[in-house]
């Protein structure tokens, strides 16, 4: 049953959850409320193509994030490259999301160096629509036959602005609790919670048995701190433009963090995600909130990793969050059409497939999801990830804002201040929710 929810639950969860703004700027284009935006139709007596066909023998780089995934990469090149005669694709490791979204923005202000294709995460895209960086994306759709009825709805119009297809999803992703099971059975604990109650005393008895905080949360974790302020009854930005920060339940749930926090059982850290992501490895922490990307990376160390959902009193929710394709519009047009080919190429059934497999990012295809063959091939690769496709009907979105960013940043910087320094509890979460307001209405 929740196999065919996710088409439906993620149109409705990432499409009408979608808002946009930004400050001091002209809005971008507003998602698209079309659940499964369609192409324009293409022309049947014309070879799929043929209209936006590589002219001229062309070398071009596809730029990707996270240097794991080199391996994948090389081979569905080299693939690609000898499939034809006139691409030549060169994936480069572009570092992280925020690093490469750095690069575009250099080359694009340089006039030269841009990738023929790149990945981008989904809340910068708006960004590379308002300002003409992405090239839409329709007429190649179109020329190709593309079977857009094959995406997953919700994935797909993430990146449709205005009726116009810009970024065609790629890393889709949602965030889990990763725990060490070996841990727990050594000292014969309970598995992860499934609830807040829970949680407060399971993570007292971890850390009392194991001396280990049982729970650590990546305090600068933009996605990690949306998350959790959903599930504790907290609203990024409400209809009427303002936070739902100030929300009691929230705050409740914050101040019993800090409890925990003080006693050592939880550890609050403003450490990058590599250097944090270590010490789950390296067993200095019972579990770890993150990307269920990171499941392909924790399975292969020499402990049994177990991927919880997450916790609350009633809905357990996780935030969608990942990245797209695209193709720079400022390139000439063979380099556009090659970079589009092999854009093509990435997202047929059988190289999302793979991918996923490889990765443990989320299928964005359809066929794909509802193929329990390759389903059974991929819990065989990566089992935890049943826990994952398993509650598809509580996945949601974070809000589509260029404000999301500095606001965000803004409640993890407030929490900082008083978990790590002392700071007064109320005075500075008022002071938190002043500046979020003032970010959203400035």
């Amino acid at each position: 049953m929740k196999r065919r929810t996710l088409a439906l639950l993620l149109t409705a969860a990432m499409v009408l959850s979608c808002l946009a703004g930004c400050g001091g700027q002209s809005e971008p284009p507003a998602p698209s409320s079309d659940p499964a935006p369609v192409s324009p139709a293409p022309d049947a007596s014309q070879e799929p193509g043929s209209r936006y066909a590589v002219t001229e023998p062309v070398t071009i780089e596809f730029w990707y994030a996270g240097s794991g995934n080199e391996e994948f990469y090389n081979q569905v090149a080299e693939e690609f490259n000898a499939s034809q005669d006139k691409v030549t694709v060169v994936p480069v490791c572009g570092g992280n999301y925020a690093a490469i979204n750095e690069q575009i923005i250099g080359a694009q202000a340089a006039g030269t160096g841009l990738p023929g294709i790149s990945v981008v995460n989904y809340s910068t895209l708006p960004n590379y629509v308002q300002s003409g960086v992405a090239e839409p994306l329709d007429d190649y759709l179109a020329d190709y036959q593309v079977d857009m009825n094959d995406f997953i709805p919700g994935f797909l119009s993430v990146g449709n602005y205005d009726g116009v297809q810009f970024g065609m999803p790629h890393g889709v992703s949602c965030f889990v609790y990763y725990y060490n099971k070996d841990i727990l059975k050594e000292k014969d604990l309970p598995d992860f919670p499934t609830t807040w109650e829970e949680f407060k005393t399971w993570a007292m008895e971890v850390h009392k048995a194991t001396g280990k905080p049982a729970y650590l949360m990546a305090a600068n974790e933009k996605t990690v701190n949306y998350n959790m302020m959903q599930n504790f009854g907290g609203t990024f930005i409400k209809d009427d433009n303002t936070t739902g920060l100030d929300a009691e339940t929230l705050k409740t749930h914050m101040r019993e963090m800090k409890e925990l926090i003080d006693a050592g059982a939880v550890e609050w850290s403003l450490d990058s995600s590599d250097i944090l992501s270590s010490k789950f490895i390296n067993g200095e922490v019972v579990s770890y909130n993150l990307s269920c990307t990171s499941y392909s990376k924790f399975i292969q160390n020499d402990f049994e990793v177990g991927i919880a959902w997450n916790f609350k009193s009633e809905d357990n929710i996780s935030t969608v969050t990942g990245s797209y394709l695209f193709i720079p519009a400022a390139n000439d047009q063979n380099v556009k059409n090659a970079g589009f080919a092999f854009l093509n190429y990435l997202c047929t059934p059988d190289v999302n497939y793979r991918w996923a497999k490889f990765s443990s990012y989320l299928t964005s295809c359809n066929s794909v999801f509802n193929d329990e063959a390759k389903m059974a091939d991929i819990y065989n690769a990566l089992p935890e990830m049943r826990n994952v496709y398993g509650n598809s009907d509580r996945m949601v979105s974070k809000p589509k804002t260029t404000k999301y960013d500095s606001g965000i940043k803004a409640y993890y910087t407030a929490l900082s201040k008083i978990y790590l320094e002392g700071a007064d509890f109320d005075s500075t979460w008022n002071d938190m929710v002043e500046e979020v307001n003032y970010i959203l209405n400035d």
